[in-house]
């Protein structure tokens, strides 16, 4: 996967994380990467006997560390794999939406890569900082949002991850992410449609406005709508001087 001047494939660039390592650390990694499509659904990390690491580009992953709600969201900003989880941590990936493409490397060159490259390395537990902050907002999320809240911040997280403005996800998909009744987060759809933060059609979420949808994942106040037009009266309506 390398160009004839050295430099990754301008594909590898789909995925943040690559794009922002040092060229040589890319070029360690880069010839051991192949592009996988993943389909919707459970996610296993063992291929062949070998576990792996994933880096995603189109695809969406979502990830329940030692429960059943998912808590944290894997997309084309980061890694699915070795180093973000602790071996003593049960893990549970889905892919989420329509499925999409990803990166894949054997954790063991991936591995042998960080021992070789003391900044891939810390580029690596870097992200795994960040990613573990996430999960961390999130567990709070749980513990003190309502459902409303809780759904709009997903939803965010969704968005975020993709080309577009259409998600396709059932409510059902959304009950057992979020580990919410069906019907709360129907409830919590309905409150956000009112809003007009999204439109929900068979199986797929649409967001109307991200700035609404936003301002009700961080618990603020709503936009102020955009100032009316002043009316000009019709002549006939007109106050006589």
């Amino acid at each position: 996967m390398l160009g004839r001047n050295g430099e990754p494939w301008q594909a590898l660039r789909a995925n943040h994380l690559l794009a922002g390592l040092a060229p040589q650390d890319a070029l360690l990694i880069a010839p051991h990467l192949r592009r996988r499509t993943l389909p919707p659904g459970p996610l296993d990390l063992v291929e062949d006997g070998r576990a792996r690491v994933l880096f995603p580009e189109s695809a969406v992953i979502g990830a329940a560390i030692g429960g059943k709600a998912e808590t944290a969201l894997i997309g084309r900003e980061g890694l699915a794999g070795w180093p973000l989880f602790g071996a003593e941590q049960p893990v549970r990936l889905t892919v989420r939406l329509s499925g999409g493409s990803v990166l894949s490397i054997s954790a063991a060159r991936l591995e042998a890569a960080t021992l070789a490259s003391p900044s891939l390395f810390a580029s690596l537990i870097a992200h795994s900082q960040r990613f573990l902050a996430q999960t961390g907002a999130l567990l709070a999320s749980g513990l003190r949002d309502s459902a409303a809240q809780r759904l709009a911040r997903w939803l965010v997280m969704l968005h975020d991850r993709i080309d577009g403005d259409t998600l396709a996800i059932t409510h059902q998909e959304l009950s057992e992410m979020l580990c919410l009744r069906r019907s709360s987060v129907t409830e919590a759809l309905h409150l956000l449609e009112g809003e007009r933060a999204l439109r929900c059609t068979r199986g797929r979420i649409t967001v109307r406005d991200a700035a609404v949808l936003r301002a009700w994942a961080a618990g603020e106040p709503l936009p102020a709508p955009p100032p009316m037009a002043p009316v000009r009266l019709p002549l006939m309506f007109a106050t006589r001087q």
